[in-house]
């Protein structure tokens, strides 16, 4: 269909809902003109081309008719009647349409004059078969007949919005399209869409030369035409599937603490992969979204080019591979400083800096003691409580159901539940997101974009009382 148009007749409707206008020829019909009236004469002539019926969007044709006779019977039989009876359809809107606007008739159709055509033949009278109707206006009345799709091909093409190439991170889909060539569409599927509609305009634009029309002169996306759309499906599914695994590996480092802390032997790690999750989407059923969580873009390339996809992986970050030698040459310099013992005189930078780091922990973990303990004797006074005593021997009785070894995750459980659990009030409770940023927080977790963290959302569900449920 010419995407300049903006009239068609009742004919030319019939023929393009079928989806029939570009792929019939007749080289015996005058001017190539093709119409209902044209395809009916197919029935008592065997002068006839059919070509690229394949094309058709029947998803069983090519299963059911192998022959050209089969095919040819199937317009016959099927398409044929259909055409007909959509046109005599349209015909009689469009006649409702015109006198409606003469006035003639109290009667409105959603059908739209663009170009009316009078005969002057007989007497200038209106022809509704020639007359044009607005593109806009066939969609809508197709929408009414609940024909979605035959709607579509009259809508205007929809706006297409390039992936934007500045973001640090992208989802499976926009990193495949990325990586075949494909970021001026913003999804599989609109560039399946303009690759059909593509197809379309060639076959029309070569009809119309091979009829002796003129040549169209449009730009064709060579992309659109090769394999970069399939893969650019089996890239997205082959990410998602690394997506999973790189969550599996943030849920086992998270746990890893916990089982040492417990001298417990961990389990046997998940397969390792280069992708790194930037922010995971959450379903309403508080599962993750594989497809819509958010990777990094330097995971994305460095897994491509790990993969043998130097191209793809240059189409995401065009310097990924000096950007990994940089990387590359720095660890190996900080490895050969670790490497290197410090004389008793002595001591070379990346030690001072662990020394420090080292001294800076030490730190926190004796504020946390000093909280704690503050907290204990901040245990108000209850009925029948009149001394500092009681409050001394509440403090031994919570110390006796403390771990023989405090370590810094220990301590910080132990603050938070004095902190929001110690006499609180069932009707006032904190939120688990409000105790899980205060664990965070203490110990100094990276906080993701959503505002929460897993090993501390964990910490918070273990000190809450088990009296408490929450919706």
């Amino acid at each position: 269909m010419n995407k300049y148009k903006k009239g068609f007749t009742p004919n030319e409707t019939a023929l393009i809902s079928i989806g029939i206008e570009s792929y019939i020829k007749n080289e015996h019909w005058p001017s190539g003109n093709l119409n209902v009236h044209c395809l009916n004469e197919l029935r008592s002539t065997v002068r006839y081309i059919i070509c690229d019926l394949d094309k058709l969007e029947f998803e069983t044709l090519d299963e059911k008719y192998k022959t050209e006779l089969d095919k040819f019977t199937y317009l016959e039989d099927e398409l044929i009647p259909k055409a007909e009876d959509l046109k005599n359809a349209l015909i009689a809107e469009t006649l409702l349409t015109q006198q409606y606007e003469q006035g003639s008739s109290p009667k409105k159709s959603l059908l739209e004059i663009y170009v009316p055509f009078y005969d002057v033949k007989f007497n200038g009278e209106f022809d509704p078969e020639k007359t044009q109707l607005t593109k806009e206006s066939l969609a809508k009345w197709f929408d009414e007949a609940d024909e979605a799709e035959i709607a579509n091909k009259f809508k205007p093409a929809k706006k297409i919005i390039p992936i934007n190439p500045f973001k640090q991170s992208y989802t499976a889909e926009h990193a495949a399209l990325i990586a075949v060539g494909l970021k001026t569409y913003d999804s599989i599927e609109t560039a399946v869409e303009s690759s059909e509609y593509q197809r379309e305009e060639i076959a029309n634009a070569e009809w119309q030369v091979e009829r002796g029309g003129e040549y169209t002169d449009f730009e064709v996306n060579e992309l659109l035409e090769d394999d970069s759309i399939s893969n650019a499906i089996n890239l997205k599914e082959a990410l998602i599937d690394e997506i999973k695994l790189a969550s599996e590996i943030e849920g086992y480092n998270s746990s890893l603490v916990d089982y040492y802390e417990m001298s417990m032997t961990p389990p046997s790690p998940p397969q390792l992969t280069d992708i790194v999750i930037y922010s995971e989407e959450i379903n309403k059923d508080k599962t993750i979204s594989y497809s819509g969580t958010l990777i990094t873009k330097e995971s994305v390339a460095t897994w491509l080019l790990n993969n043998g996809q130097s191209q793809y992986a240059k189409n995401v970050m065009p310097n990924i591979e000096s950007l990994l030698k940089e990387k590359e040459l720095a660890e190996s310099q900080r490895q050969k400083q670790w490497s290197q013992v410090p004389s008793s005189k002595t001591t070379d930078k990346a030690t001072e800096k662990l020394i420090i780091e080292n001294k800076e922990l030490m730190r926190k973990v004796k504020e946390l003691e000093d909280k704690n303990l503050d907290l204990i004797f901040k245990i108000p006074l209850e009925i029948g409580d009149n001394d500092l005593n009681h409050k001394v021997a509440k403090k031994e009785e919570i110390n006796k159901n403390t771990f023989p070894s405090m370590t810094l995750k220990l301590q910080v459980m132990l603050t938070a539940q004095n902190k929001y659990w110690d006499n609180y009030n069932k009707n006032k409770i904190s939120s688990q997101q409000e105790i899980s940023n205060f664990i965070a927080d203490e110990l100094g977790l990276k906080i993701t974009i959503k505002g929460t963290n897993r090993t501390a959302d964990e910490l918070a569900k273990a000190i809450q009382p088990d009296d408490v449920k929450r919706k």
